[in-house]
């Protein structure tokens, strides 16, 4: 999870880099290089916070579970419960209809 989300934002910077990469062209196709690659880096960072955000609960989890079976031999440390809502596509559900029939 967290390199997706250190993926998503390197490629945003990487599209963001693609901007300033784009000379010796016509005014008209720089300013739409420009503005697709600009776009296109937004999206990116977009999706980053958004994976971050979705994904915190159970990195948060994963990061008790780890330091407390890690750092003692003491496993009997109980956790709270973790509720992750998981949220279904329309495409997912059109698919399961078209399944049904």
């Amino acid at each position: 999870m967290r390199r997706s989300v250190l993926f998503c934002l390197w490629r945003a910077q990487w599209w963001r880099q693609r901007v300033s990469g784009v000379d010796g062209k016509p005014t008209h196709v720089l300013e739409g290089l420009r503005g697709y690659a600009t776009e296109q880096g937004d999206v990116e960072e977009r999706r980053a916070v958004f994976w971050a955000a979705k994904w915190r609960a159970v990195r948060e989890r994963a990061q008790t579970v780890l330091s407390t079976h890690l750092s003692s031999s003491d496993s009997s440390t109980i956790l709270p419960d973790l509720v992750v809502e998981l949220e279904a596509r329309e495409e997912e559900e059109e698919c399961d209809e078209e399944a049904d029939d």
